[in-house]
């Protein structure tokens, strides 16, 4: 069976970093923003509809998404973030779905493999049922400095971003597990070892997210996914 750990928290607070960490350790891992920046490849359908549903201009002469342009787009106005989430979001999940069936599969009669589920808007979009527990990675004042390093959005962006996400205390009211990035490398390694051990020694969850939880995104796969 598979235990879902969802890996969540506001932008540029590391959640990257805490996955890949568990990942080392052993944790099966899936990212949410790479899943949508593959649904948006060129070629795909879902990036045709995004450019006409947000504008012809989001895409270069080679038909390659201006990520920072569409951000700036969306996140200056809810609506229009929603819009992007309605249209993404289901695609991104059915992904998710491919591969969590997959590692299923390949799953030996009583063994259980942790899954590391890196979803930046788990708690804005009310997907906390597709875990059966949840990390909330924190970093405090530290945001600002590092946002300040992502040189493709603009000040305004960042900030729109920030404005948009749940703030960090409420995150932490409903979380599992808070992963404190407010320190050294070292430090951080020591509290993903610690969760490490905590979780392996209390899975398999009694109710668990897989497969139950994922059902509508299961059958969304094989109903639009297979085959492409």
């Amino acid at each position: 069976m598979l235990y879902l750990l969802g890996i969540t928290g506001s932008i540029g607070c590391g959640k990257s970093t805490v996955t890949r960490l568990l990942g080392e350790q052993g944790a099966l891992t899936l990212d949410a923003d790479q899943l949508a920046r593959q649904a948006l490849a060129p070629g795909s359908p879902l990036l045709d509809r995004v450019a006409e549903r947000f504008g012809a201009d989001l895409l270069t002469p080679d038909r390659i998404l201006n990520r920072p342009l569409l951000a700036e787009r969306v996140f200056s106005d809810p609506d229009q973030r929603r819009a992007l989430e309605g249209l993404i979001h289901p695609h991104v999940f059915a992904s998710m779905a491919t591969s969590l069936e997959r590692w299923d599969a390949q799953t030996a009669p009583g063994q259980c493999r942790i899954v590391a589920l890196e979803i930046p808007l788990l708690f804005e979009t009310g997907s906390e049922s597709l875990c059966d527990s949840i990390a909330v990675v924190i970093c405090g004042d530290r945001q600002t400095e590092r946002l300040a390093e992502r040189t493709n959005l603009t000040t305004t962006t960042r900030q729109n971003i920030i404005a948009q996400q749940l703030p960090e205390t409420i995150k932490q009211q409903h979380a599992d597990w808070i992963l404190d990035n407010r320190c050294d490398a070292e430090t951080l390694l020591s509290q993903i070892l610690n969760l490490w051990k905590r979780l392996t020694g209390q899975f398999p969850s009694q109710n668990p997210a897989w497969p139950g939880q994922w059902n509508a995104y299961r059958l969304q796969n094989h109903t639009v996914f297979d085959g492409s």
